[in-house]
């Protein structure tokens, strides 16, 4: 029984996932994978990949099917805003 289905480009892939959860739709678009981690701040995929694994980085939202990690956006944003190296970035994002 699914409501939707989600269209996401992420890492020069689109991906589309059925989903069953209709409040879940409410926040699709306000996700980051590890390619629009790396933008936000500027940094390399790699890179991107490697800040996802320290202790500070916040636990993925979710793991869509192939491994694609999301984050919530604002998870992301305030872990920025927190950090020593990309305060920076995130000046007047709010």
């Amino acid at each position: 029984m699914y409501t939707g289905s989600v269209h996401v480009l992420a890492d020069s892939h689109r991906y589309t996932w059925r989903v069953p959860n209709v409040s879940w739709m409410g926040i699709k678009g306000r996700l980051y994978t590890t390619g629009d981690i790396a933008d936000l701040l500027g940094v390399g995929r790699q890179r991107a990949y490697t800040l996802s694994r320290q202790r500070d980085f916040p636990e993925p939202y979710d793991e869509w099917p192939g491994g694609l990690a999301v984050w919530r956006v604002e998870d992301i944003e305030r872990w920025a805003r927190n950090s020593d190296h990309y305060r920076d970035r995130m000046t007047g994002r709010d």
